[in-house]
């Protein structure tokens, strides 16, 4: 199984010295703003009237292209990627109507193509993009048998594909997230271990949303063996906190399926294995806090790339910010 740790796609011929992972643009020009993608062959004709603005954002991180693309126009896009490659396509934001390969677009569809053939895409107005590319085995590694097959048919052609409204809307906001730390705070990319986390966090938001929509018959569980496996999944969790195991790595580590392992968690916990995972790692913190230096050193321990969102969890889930506990723990001490 593949862990993400090739070197990122496309990478240009002349880059010396330490890759830079977050490249930003802002153009006026539609060719230009076609140019961007590297290692794509992209034509634009632009439809609407009105001087064109665009911009672009692209993180290049282990093994994995993530990009952003804002267009004001609409605009006909013609082109194709690398072979052996696939790209998602996840949009943002947008007004009226788009079409991606005579498909009209929806707020719970994934726009899905591979190297194996071109793409029209009629986008609509302020349109803002976002995707990953990434090879096609390392895609295809991180799936069970059965899912593999399902994702294989999907890349037969380029198409969108609906997923499920609650997990397409977390993952957006997830990935917009991810836009604003690159725009506010692009140093934090330089480390290499917050580069991997990241890199498999997306890997994992991504293949989650897209396999849900795999209906597959799993064994259900008695009480026994879901405590069982509750369990086992929190020690898998514990044992490598900075670096938080994927929904595959657990399946394969524990020789169960990912509907297994969602309907447990559904059953036993009433959340999702996701949840349970960011659980167990916020409850890290708070007992870390006690003794650690600064709030920002429990996180890093516990695998927390970004501050603004592990916050925001800390205290969706304790009630109060981590910068207030560490200070009433200080005190107790």
């Amino acid at each position: 199984m593949s862990d993400l740790t090739r070197q990122p796609l496309s990478p240009s011929p002349h880059d010396e010295g330490p890759p830079n992972h977050v490249r930003s643009v802002s153009t006026s020009d539609i060719e230009e703003q076609a140019a961007q993608l590297r290692g794509w062959q992209q034509h634009y004709s632009q439809l609407s009237s009105g001087a064109f603005r665009g911009e672009f954002q692209e993180l290049e991180l282990h093994g994995l292209q993530l990009f952003f693309e804002t267009t004001s126009s609409n605009l006909f896009q013609t082109g194709a990627i690398q072979k052996d490659t696939i790209a998602i396509g996840l949009p943002l934001a947008y007004k009226g109507e788009g079409y991606f390969c005579g498909e009209a677009m929806s707020d719970t569809s994934l726009h899905f193509f591979s190297g194996k053939d071109g793409f029209e895409y009629l986008s609509p107005e302020s349109l803002i993009m976002s995707g990953i590319v990434i090879q096609t085995r390392d895609l295809l590694e991180q799936l069970t048998q059965r899912e593999a097959e399902v994702v294989s048919a999907l890349i037969e052609r380029p198409q969108l594909v609906k997923v499920d409204a609650q997990r397409i809307a977390s993952l957006r906001q997830f990935i917009s997230s991810i836009s604003q730390m690159a725009a506010h705070a692009p140093q934090a990319l330089e480390n290499e271990q917050l580069l991997h986390s990241l890199g498999q966090s997306i890997f994992n938001s991504f293949i989650d949303t897209i396999v849900t929509r795999i209906d597959r018959d799993a064994p259900r569980l008695n009480n026994a063996q879901r405590l069982k496996l509750i369990k086992d999944v929190r020690n898998i969790v514990v044992g490598s906190p900075d670096a938080p195991p994927g929904i595959q790595d657990i399946c394969n580590a524990l020789n169960v399926s990912r509907r297994t392992l969602q309907n447990c968690f559904q059953v036993g916990m009433s959340c999702t294995p996701l949840d349970f995972i960011k659980i167990v790692r916020l409850n890290g913190v708070r007992s870390m806090l006690r003794h650690s230096t600064t709030v920002s050193e429990a996180a890093a321990h516990w695998g927390f790339w970004h501050f603004g969102n592990f916050a925001r969890d800390y205290r969706a889930l304790f009630g109060k910010l981590p910068s207030e506990e560490h200070s009433q723990l200080q005190k107790l001490r």
